[in-house]
Parts: structure tokens; sequence; C-alpha cells
């Protein structure tokens, strides 16, 4: 269940959140108050009455790599490790098929849409693999607004940039 909640900046009381993702605010309450006992969220102070608790998380971005220097490797970990990326894959692509589900909703603005899909083979190195996303997200960091903050500009609007990195056990 936790793998269906909302975008961090989405995160608001469970009521609506239980209705969202099709569970009971009971359930979600209690993924909540876990996810907050583990700091993944936190109260909102500036909403909520003392019954209706909201909800914000400390975070505005994610990244994961498998395998650091410091990770034990065992069995629980790697376990742990795959079923956080399959929760992320799960979200990312809740997230694009949402998206792609609204285009019929936007034909009159098709032609002007900037968005794109895109994947690229590329031959690299452990260590090339190990540069690269640093040099892709120290572009991306040009673009980054923090939530609350006014757009840059008239037309600016939010928008998710994410990517991934992994062997193509498909390729001949």
């Amino acid at each position: 269940m936790r793998g269906r909640l909302p975008r961090p900046h989405e995160l608001r009381e469970h009521k609506g959140l239980g209705r969202r993702i099709g569970e009971s605010s009971g359930t979600t309450s209690y993924h909540l108050r876990v996810m907050a006992d583990l700091g993944f969220v936190e109260d909102d102070p500036d909403h909520g009455d003392g019954r209706d608790r909201w909800w914000l998380t400390p975070y505005r971005r994610s990244a994961f790599s498998v395998r650091s220097p410091d990770d034990p490797g065992d069995a629980e970990t790697i376990g742990l490790d795959t079923q956080f990326i399959r929760l992320t894959v799960e979200s990312n692509h809740h997230r694009i098929r949402s998206f792609v589900d609204s285009l019929p909703d936007r034909a009159e603005e098709l032609p002007t849409l900037p968005w794109t899909f895109s994947e690229i083979a590329i031959e690299l190195t452990h260590e090339q693999a190990r540069v690269l996303p640093a040099e892709v997200t120290a572009v991306v960091q040009r673009y980054r607004r923090e939530p609350g903050t006014p757009p840059k500009g008239d037309d600016a609007e939010r928008a998710v940039f994410s990517f991934q990195i992994f062997p193509d056990e498909d390729a001949s």
C-alpha cells in the first residue's frame, strides 16, 4: 500500500488519500503512522485540526543505488532493495500511464506539448555508470524548484525528470 501513496508534494490528510488509492482511512492512517515512525512523512503543522492529521514529507527528490560500499549484501537487504525498486517502478509506471491516458483530452494542445519519452542504448564501464547519474543530476538541478515557490516564468509548470541506468539483458 505504501507504494501507492501519492508523490511527496501531494500528501495531505489520510481520508482523502485513502479514497484516492482505494484503501480505508484506517488502513491509510496506519501506514502513514508507520512511515512517520521511519521518518518518511511528518505532521503538517499548517493543516489539520487534531482529529484529522495532515502529512507532508521532508524529501523532495529520491535516488537509489542497488549497493553501496557499506551495504552488507545479505538476503534481507537485497530483498528490501528489490521491494523498494519494485515500488518505485510501479509508482513511475502509474505516473507515466496517467499522463498517457490523459492525451486524448489534450488533443488541441498535443502539437505544442514539450514532454518527451526517450530511450537510448548506451555502452558504459561500471565506473562510467557510477559517474553518469551525478552528471545528469547536475544538469537537472538547474531546473529544480522547491515546492511552494512560484514558477520561474509565466509558462513554467511542474514536471518530473526520471532516469534509470541498468544493464540491457535483452541486448544481443
